[in-house]
Order: C-alpha cells, then sequence, then structure tokens
C-alpha cells in the first residue's frame, strides 16, 4: 500500500474526511492521527464516518495496535468520545487486546447507539425491540447479521448452523433466538429455523459427550414383593400360558389380568417367606399375606381386588373348592368393607377447589407470564394458565390432550354461525373443538365457550403485541401446531398437562373428570348422559356408578353439544367473565 504523505491542508479538503474537516478541533490532531483516520474512512468504511463499525474497524487495525490508538486519537478529539463511530474503534481495540491475552474470548463493548449505527441495521432501526431487548442478544444479532453479509448466508437452518460451526455450545443461538423474537416475533420461520438449529446442535452436543455404555444398572430391591422369575415353576408355566393368550382351566384373560395376579403372586410368597411358611397358596399363607397388607395399610378395595387375582390364579393351579370357597367369602368380606370407605377419587374431589378458584389461579399465572425472563419457565405459564380452565371444562383423557391447532381446535372467525351450527347462539364464539376421542373414537365436537377464548389467545400469543393476533393465528393454524407446546414448539408428552394439574391442583386433571361425572350425574338420566359424553365413556359399569341404569347398552350420542350446556354457568360463568 501506498504510503501517505499528505499534509494537514491536503487531508482537510480530501473527500473521506469531509464530515470532520469543519471541526474546531481539526487544527489540534496530528497529521498522523489524520491519515489513519482517512485511512480508516476511505479504504475499509465506504467512504463515510458512518460507514465505521466494528467489523470495518477491525479489518482497518490488523494486528497492529498503533493504528488503532491513531485513529481512536482523531476520532475522540473530532467527534468525541460518545459518538458511534469511537464507540466501535473502541470495541475494536478491546477485542485485539483480548485476542492477544491467553485465553481470553471475543468481547463486544460496544454501546446500544453504536451497534445500531451500522449500516446492516437501517431496516431494523425503527422497531421499538431494538431499543429495549438485553444487550446481549442485541450483540448476538449483530453478529449474526455481519456474519450473513459477510458469507452470504440467509436465515435457514444450515445457514444458523454454519454461523456457530466453530462452537460446541448452543448457547449463542440460544441468545440469537431470543433477539429474532424480539425483533420479529415468535411465528416468523427465522425463529423457528434457528431453534430448529439449536435443538441439532443439542443433539450433536449430546451425542458426543454422551458417557460410554455402563454395566446394567442393578435392579431396585423391591420392599414387598420378589421378582417374577423366583415364582415356583409350576406358578411360571400357568401365568406363562395365560399370558400367551390360551386358554387354562377357563377362558382366556386379558394381558392386565394376568400382571395383576402376577404381582398378587409376588407379593403372597414375599409374605409367606418372610413368616417361614413354604411358597403356596394356603390359608396360612393368605394369612401371612393379609396381615402383611393391614401393616402397610392397604385399603379394603383394593385387598379385594389383589385377593379376587390370588382365587383367579389358584383356580388354574388346581386348588381345592375349599379353599376357592374361603378366598371368595375374602374378597366378599372387603368388597362388603370397601362400601363404608371414601373412595380415592371423592376425597381427591373433596380437596379440589371450586371453579372459580381454578380460574383465579389460572388468571393469576397468565399475569406472571409476561415478566418472566426464561423462555422455558414463560412458556410453561402461559400453558398452565390454558389446561387448568380448559381441563376444568373439557374433561379430556390424557392421551386426548395432545391437541392441535387448525385440526383439532379451530378458529371460527368471520364464517357464518350458520356454517357451524350456532346459529341459535347469542353469544360471541371463537374457538371450535373437533375431536375424536382415543378410547371410543367417538366425535366430540362443538363450540368453545368465550371463558376460554383470553386464554387460548394467550397461548398464541405468548407475551406479543395483541395485534399480531390474528396473523399468529392464521399461521399457527397452517402450521398445525400443538396447541399446549413446550419452549422449543414441540408437543408436550401424554401425561404432561396431568402433572401440570398436580403441581398446581394436588392432584392429576383426571380428577376434573370425576367432577364432571358427579355434577351431572345428579341431574337424572339427561346429565349422566352429558357426563358420559363429555368423559368419552361407554362402560356399562360408570354409567351405573353414576346413577345410570336405565343407560344400560347406550352408546355415547351427545358430544362437545353437551359441553355447551355444561358450561352454560348463569351467573358464575358471568362473574368469572367479569374478572378476565
Amino acid at each position: 500500500m501506498k504510503k501517505d504523505l499528505r499534509g494537514r491542508e491536503a487531508l482537510k479538503g480530501a473527500p473521506e474526511l469531509v464530515d470532520v474537516a469543519d471541526s474546531p478541533a481539526f487544527t489540534s490532531v496530528t497529521v498522523q492521527d489524520l491519515r489513519k483516520l482517512a485511512e480508516l474512512i476511505r479504504d475499509y468504511s465506504g467512504g463515510s464516518l458512518a460507514g465505521i463499525s466494528l467489523e470495518s474497524a477491525t479489518a482497518f487495525g490488523g494486528t497492529s495496535r498503533h493504528r488503532f490508538q491513531c485513529a481512536q486519537r482523531a476520532l475522540r478529539t473530532l467527534v468525541g468520545t460518545d459518538h458511534p463511530a469511537t464507540k466501535a474503534l473502541f470495541a475494536a481495540l478491546r477485542n485485539h487486546g483480548a485476542a492477544n491475552r491467553k485465553g481470553s474470548r471475543h468481547r463486544d463493548d460496544r454501546t446500544r447507539e453504536a451497534i445500531l449505527h451500522g449500516t446492516r441495521w437501517t431496516p431494523f432501526r425503527e422497531i421499538d425491540a431494538t431499543r429495549t431487548m438485553p444487550m446481549n442478544e442485541l450483540r448476538a444479532l449483530d453478529r449474526f447479521l455481519a456474519f450473513c453479509e459477510t458469507d452470504g448466508r440467509g436465515t435457514e437452518t444450515e445457514d444458523f448452523l454454519a454461523f456457530v460451526s466453530d462452537r460446541e455450545s448452543s448457547m449463542l443461538l440460544r441468545t440469537l433466538r431470543g433477539g429474532l423474537e424480539k425483533l420479529l416475533t415468535s411465528a416468523h420461520p427465522a425463529v423457528v429455523a434457528v431453534e430448529q438449529a439449536r435443538s441439532l446442535k443439542e443433539a450433536d452436543r449430546y451425542q458426543r459427550r454422551k458417557p460410554a455404555p455402563t454395566c446394567k444398572d442393578v435392579a431396585r430391591p423391591l420392599a414387598y414383593s420378589i421378582p417374577r422369575d423366583r415364582l415356583p415353576a409350576d406358578w411360571l408355566r400357568v401365568l406363562d400360558t395365560l399370558l400367551a393368550g390360551k386358554r387354562y382351566r377357563g377362558k382366556k384373560l386379558a394381558p392386565k389380568t394376568v400382571q395383576g395376579m402376577t404381582d398378587a403372586a409376588c407379593q403372597l410368597v414375599r409374605a409367606a417367606r418372610e413368616s417361614g411358611l413354604p411358597d403356596e397358596i394356603s390359608l396360612d399363607t393368605i394369612g401371612a399375606y393379609d396381615q402383611a397388607l393391614e401393616g402397610r395399610g392397604v385399603r379394603a378395595s383394593s385387598r379385594s381386588i389383589l385377593f379376587a387375582s390370588l382365587r383367579m390364579l389358584a383356580k388354574r393351579l388346581g386348588h381345592s373348592d375349599e379353599l376357592l370357597a374361603d378366598l371368595r367369602d375374602l374378597v366378599g368380606h372387603y368388597e362388603r368393607e370397601a362400601k363404608g370407605d371414601m373412595k380415592v377419587k371423592e376425597a381427591r374431589l373433596a380437596d379440589l377447589p371450586d371453579l372459580q378458584a381454578i380460574f383465579d389461579l389460572a388468571n393469576r399465572l397468565l399475569d406472571l407470564a409476561p415478566g418472566t425472563m426464561d423462555r422455558r419457565k414463560r412458556t410453561t405459564l402461559y400453558v398452565d394458565a390454558a389446561a387448568l380452565p380448559f381441563l376444568s371444562l373439557i374433561p379430556l383423557r390424557n392421551h386426548d390432550t395432545r391437541l392441535l391447532w387448525g385440526q383439532h381446535i379451530v378458529h371460527i372467525g368471520d364464517d357464518d354461525p350458520a356454517d357451524w351450527g350456532l346459529e341459535d347462539k347469542d353469544e360471541l364464539v371463537s374457538y371450535y373443538l373437533d375431536l375424536r376421542t382415543s378410547k371410543t373414537d367417538s366425535a366430540l365436537s362443538g363450540p368453545l365457550s368465550p371463558i376460554l377464548t383470553p386464554f387460548l389467545d394467550a397461548l398464541i400469543l405468548r407475551g406479543q403485541d395483541e395485534r399480531m393476533l390474528p396473523d399468529l393465528r392464521d399461521a399457527i393454524m397452517k402450521a398445525r401446531a400443538p396447541v399446549f407446546p413446550k419452549s422449543n414448539g414441540a408437543a408436550r408428552n401424554v401425561h404432561n398437562l396431568s402433572e401440570r394439574w398436580r403441581k398446581h391442583l394436588g392432584t392429576g386433571s383426571i380428577i376434573s373428570r370425576t367432577r364432571i361425572h358427579t355434577l351431572l350425574g345428579a341431574l337424572g338420566e339427561n346429565g349422566t348422559r352429558a357426563a358420559l359424553a363429555l368423559c368419552a365413556q361407554r362402560s356399562a359399569r360408570t354409567a351405573k356408578w353414576y346413577q345410570a341404569e336405565s343407560l344400560a347398552g347406550r352408546c355415547m350420542l351427545e358430544s362437545q353439544d353437551m359441553i355447551a350446556g355444561l358450561i352454560e354457568l348463569g351467573a358464575e360463568e358471568d362473574g368469572l367473565l367479569s374478572r378476565l
């Protein structure tokens, strides 16, 4: 490069220094410093002071600390220390020093104004999020934009992976995702792509760091039972035959029934051995087993089931009719005793808060979510706030809770209410449930009460501006995204919502099915039919339990229409709506 030999007057008339030539301090800057500043602007910054950025200053300085210092002194005198160009050069100098220190990392000390001063931020500079997002996210965004400029990259998943190809951790992608969410909203394809890249990076890191396989874990010692393979050989032969679906001294048995027989047998043998008795089914071993169950506080209803399983095993082992009769009497005794016990689900139901308290809790969670910085915790709060009231009114089984937008829950929007069978509805309905239950493959469809609309809308927005709701809703419906997602957008497992219920209410969401049954069962046949419809039941036993002797053999005819009737809560609903 040809050496610059220009003097002060020539430099004052140079086009690259036109922005600072009229400064009163121009004459106080040394000629050497002015030459370095002119080179920085002319050869590295596009010919203007505004083009000075961290990248251009770094390229200008190279490995020479002296070049950085000369240009920095000139800028500090001519435009002041608060000018973005001065701050960019200062940050480049700091990075240069850090790079020469052993063990140091890249350090970007630029202020928000210095970063946004770069030309790459011109399309985004007017967005409010650029002035409010955390500095680490803004710096990560700036580094990615610089990477895109240098390497000609875009916002596909492979582009984000290339951006962090020299890093082992996915933390930079996590930070970048936070900045993109604030800048472009969570529904933008770039956010989806960076999250996918982060997941791939994390999975790759786990595979590389996954510990080598160790020896097989030692089985947890059993407290009240013995391992299955330690049962008497003749018992195992019978159980294996039944488990294979074959008849043996009676009808075929379901695998769950055989498993129940196996569990009871293992517990019986454990109790017999602890009492010094042989491995057999006899009055003595049955007595020892009964005492062991008593000591453990096992309920009468559970004991009746265990002894009924032992009776089935004893029958197939060929025991005497007298022993079978004694076991039948013991089962009957505990069945009669169980009638006086409060059932476990009734006890849980008694402790369950009323709907008002559940909706109040959901609203408190909804208020906490926007101020929560951690992405996973914030998403969980939105999911919890929606799951509590939703499953209180729509008591789905766990396997039916993996709902998808646009498939199971659709937005009615500006459609003609008659198209959805809602011409008789006086209230505004926003969402419609369209589901087939996993247990009975029965249709469960109909309008969702407006009382759930604020919670479903919050699940879509998740902290974004409410004005974006229509666009975000359209995008999420087309994508068939999970209604109750994890923070990375993936679906939660089938038990997750029930566990979230347990976290806040002390019991799983299955208890809401019992409440619906109980409330509607008290209304007679119509109420019971509604309860069966809501809970997707076809069990004659369940129908009988809820005052449904007249429903024996009747299939489920009602579906979501019954839900609409259920959530006509009258004054209670009005009170809840007024609090939303």
